[in-house]
């Protein structure tokens, strides 16, 4: 008699908390859901403050209230490998806040050889 053995290949995600993320309302997180609502209250807010203070039609006015929104929705949408807009943002700040180095490092301005093509090719002729 033939034994057969089966081999079961379970395919898992790698990270469940990335695939299969909390939501609160139609598939929205919280700080999407925040986002959104903050900038669809400022895109109202504006569109009603043209409005009042030029009479221009609302529809027009709408559109004057979509470029303010527009960042606040990405605040909350956008993610740039796994970190939010936002964290990006005091990332790039604290980096650039300690671009000195607080040691001395090994390597020194002065020894650093700077590759050009211009230098390799008066070698090759030569």
């Amino acid at each position: 008699m033939l034994r057969r053995r089966y081999k079961l290949k379970i395919d898992m995600n790698k990270d469940f908390e990335k695939d299969f993320k909390s939501t609160i309302w139609k598939g929205l997180g919280g700080m999407e859901l925040l986002s959104a609502t903050v900038a669809l209250l400022t895109a109202g807010a504006v569109a009603i403050a043209v409005w009042y203070f030029t009479r221009i039609p609302p529809n027009v006015c709408i559109y004057m209230g979509i470029p303010i929104m527009l960042p606040i929705a990405a605040m909350g949408f956008v993610k740039y490998q796994g970190a939010s807009l936002w964290e990006l943002v005091k990332n790039f700040r604290y980096f650039f806040k300690t671009s000195e180095l607080p040691f001395e490092a090994e390597e020194h301005k002065e020894d650093l050889h700077v590759f050009t093509m211009a230098s390799r090719r008066r070698k090759e002729r030569r």
